[in-house]
């Protein structure tokens, strides 16, 4: 998973393996995202949602993302983008914590020098700052296509924040 780094070529597995004991993920079709049930989920972020674009949100030991239901590859590659993110919040969750240090991108949750969860401040400053990225490709039936998401290694992040 994105952030294996134990030093050996499972660590990798060992850290899905370890996502898969711990976290619960709820992939729901985007057009339920309306219903009274998941308003819950984000009325605290203060975000409009929208039916037509996917998207997601991680709490403690939880993901729900708002997918669009299909079997169009160039739709399911947008479904991967949320997914992405939010596995990235819970990455960090897991592996620097919850505790608040200084954003050095503006968010749509904070601007530039404001404090914020590292979480979801470390997932967002490259989400919308710096912009590094890992390139991988899905396979739908016989075509492969390329996703590429804004991902900062654990240990890098390390290097660039105080945790």
């Amino acid at each position: 998973m994105f952030n294996g780094d134990d030093g050996t070529h499972l660590s990798g597995q060992v850290a899905w393996a370890k996502f898969d004991a711990e976290w619960t993920l709820n992939i729901i079709p985007l057009t339920d995202a309306i219903d009274p049930k998941y308003s819950s989920y984000f009325k605290h972020v203060e975000v409009n949602t929208n039916t037509g674009i996917p998207w997601g949100i991680t709490g403690k030991k939880e993901i729900s993302v708002f997918i669009t239901d299909t079997r169009n590859p160039f739709i399911l590659r947008q479904n991967v983008m949320p997914l992405a993110h939010e596995l990235l919040h819970a990455i960090y969750q897991d592996n620097v914590g919850t505790y608040h240090i200084t954003r050095k991108y503006d968010a749509p949750e904070g601007k530039a020098g404001t404090r914020g969860a590292a979480q979801t401040v470390i997932v967002h400053d490259n989400w919308y700052g710096s912009k590094e990225t890992l390139k991988f490709w899905i396979r739908y039936g016989v075509i492969w296509l390329p996703v590429t998401i804004p991902y900062i290694p654990i240990k890098k992040a390390k290097e660039e924040y105080p945790i």
